[in-house]
């Protein structure tokens, strides 16, 4: 007897708080990083993403943002995006 495609019951959705505090920080002390948000990840990915010449419509999208614009007025003005170029030509 063929049987459907298997069904999970719904989950609630993550706690961004719970994640942060029992994943994030452990593992950025493991790795001994310093402290450092969550969201500054997301900063930094988008800034090393431009600096290695990816589309940024791409990390447009990746972003969410509603406009190539928002992502480049964001990201390529910052300061740490030159510091990241230089970092990753030298």
């Amino acid at each position: 007897m063929a049987r459907g495609p298997r069904r999970h019951p719904p989950r609630a959705p993550l706690n961004p708080e719970n994640l942060v505090k029992r994943s994030f920080k452990p593992l950025l002390k493991k790795a001994g990083l310093p402290d450092i948000r969550f969201h500054d990840v997301r900063n930094t990915c988008a800034t090393l993403l431009l600096c290695r010449g990816i589309h940024p419509k791409f990390i447009q999208e990746l972003l969410g943002h509603a406009t190539i614009a928002m992502t480049l007025d964001t990201y390529s003005d910052d300061p740490g995006y030159l510091l990241a170029l230089l970092a990753l030509d030298g």
